[in-house]
């Protein structure tokens, strides 16, 4: 069946499908992608970059080579085998999405193409050719471009140091070369760095692990709350931390904040102070600063609706009881109940601050776009009204 199935998706001949099935003991996905995939559209494109002079041109090419190099064509036929050949899909191992990944080589002339442009000073160029050096296979990386990527990994340019570290994560021969660099962007100074630097860390086996531990250890005390939890998981992951030690420090370090975040607000000494760094508030920042906002003895009315209003409340109508939300929004689903609680007992008082959710900034928050079979949670009188209590 799999040789009928390759010819028929790769225009294959018999013998070909054959021999290239053997050679891949029965792998379907990596036969395929080897009878589909073509050196000669990629040679085309490098040309194509090499006499290239706009940055469009230049552009082009590069996201063509990235393109060939990370088996665009092949995920399209992927897709297309599942959609018209559901059964046959579900009936072999899954492909991995890593088939052809480094198998297409790369030439000495590309090499010192693609060097050559990682030392232009248009940033969108640079971090192009980052993102198709990722598909690039170690073996083909020289000395030159190795120290290129590695002076490129500790930019002050955040964006491109990024791009840089992204161009390790798939192999750990590239982990080994560029792993001082690595180690560095898990420094104090690298704060911007530290996620991308950590997630690297997670390719099987790797070998710096022993030198990156404490920098990781620190990490999990990072204020970045994705850095923190992304160092702890890589601490149980290689068996440097269990489950129970983490939770237990992740507890600690919460109470911590909290007691932290309670003290600020508690030295705001009067409602104004209150509505003003509500109205400013980062909603990617803890939402345990507006919990403490909304209990803060000289919060009034208004500041309560502003933070009940930006928290979306109109999505939340779908849901009955925070058991329905999903994880990452039960917080803002709770602080929505505290603050209808607090409204309907008669928390807080009114100021000469009024909020009007029909005109926050020119947006009015009232507007209900969910379908009406969708509401479960009604919204009702005092939570629409901007007038004073």
């Amino acid at each position: 069946m799999l040789t009928h199935k390759l010819m028929t998706y790769s225009g294959a001949d018999e013998s070909s499908c054959i021999n290239e099935l053997e050679k891949y003991s029965n792998n379907f996905w990596m036969t395929l992608y080897t009878l589909t995939s073509t050196s000669e559209s990629k040679e085309n494109f490098v040309n194509n970059l090499a006499i290239a002079e706009s940055l469009d041109e230049k552009l082009t090419a590069i996201s063509e080579l990235k393109d060939i190099y990370g088996g665009k064509k092949f995920g399209e036929l992927k897709r297309s085998i599942y959609d018209n050949d559901e059964s046959f899909f579900l009936s072999i191992d899954k492909p991995t999405g890593k088939e052809g990944l480094h198998m297409l080589s790369t030439s000495e002339r590309e090499i010192v193409l693609y060097t050559n442009l990682l030392k232009s000073k248009e940033n969108s160029l640079v971090i192009a050719v980052l993102s198709l050096l990722y598909y690039v296979s170690i073996k083909a990386f020289n000395d030159t471009i190795i120290d290129l990527i590695n002076d490129l990994m500790r930019s002050k340019d955040i964006q491109i140091s990024d791009k840089a570290i992204g161009v390790v994560c798939d192999s750990r021969r590239k982990l080994n070369l560029f792993k001082d660099s690595i180690i560095y962007n898990l420094g104090a100074k690298r704060e911007l760095n530290h996620f991308s630097a950590i997630r690297v860390l997670w390719l099987e086996e790797n070998t710096i692990l022993a030198v990156a531990a404490p920098f990781i250890e620190s990490l999990t005390k990072s204020s970045n709350s994705q850095v923190r939890s992304m160092a702890n998981k890589t601490l149980v992951k290689y068996n440097l931390k269990t489950e129970a030690e983490v939770t237990h420090q992740v507890a600690v370090q919460r109470q911590l904040e909290v007691e932290q975040i309670t003290s600020f607000v508690s030295r705001m000494g009067d409602s104004k102070a209150l509505h003003y760094f509500a109205d400013k508030f980062n909603w990617d920042d803890d939402l345990e600063y507006l919990r403490r906002v909304i209990n803060h003895k000289s919060c009034k009315i208004a500041t309560a609706k502003l933070i009940f209003w930006r928290s979306e409340p109109i999505y939340f109508q779908q849901f009955d009881a925070i058991n329905e939300v999903k994880e990452y929004n039960k917080e803002l689903f709770a602080l929505q109940s505290e603050i209808k609680d607090g409204i309907s007992k008669g928390t807080y008082n009114s100021s000469k601050v009024i909020y009007d959710p029909t005109n926050d900034y020119g947006l009015d928050r009232t507007l209900n776009k969910l379908n009406p079979q969708a509401i479960k949670n009604v919204l009702d009188y005092p939570f629409k009204s901007s007038e004073r209590k």
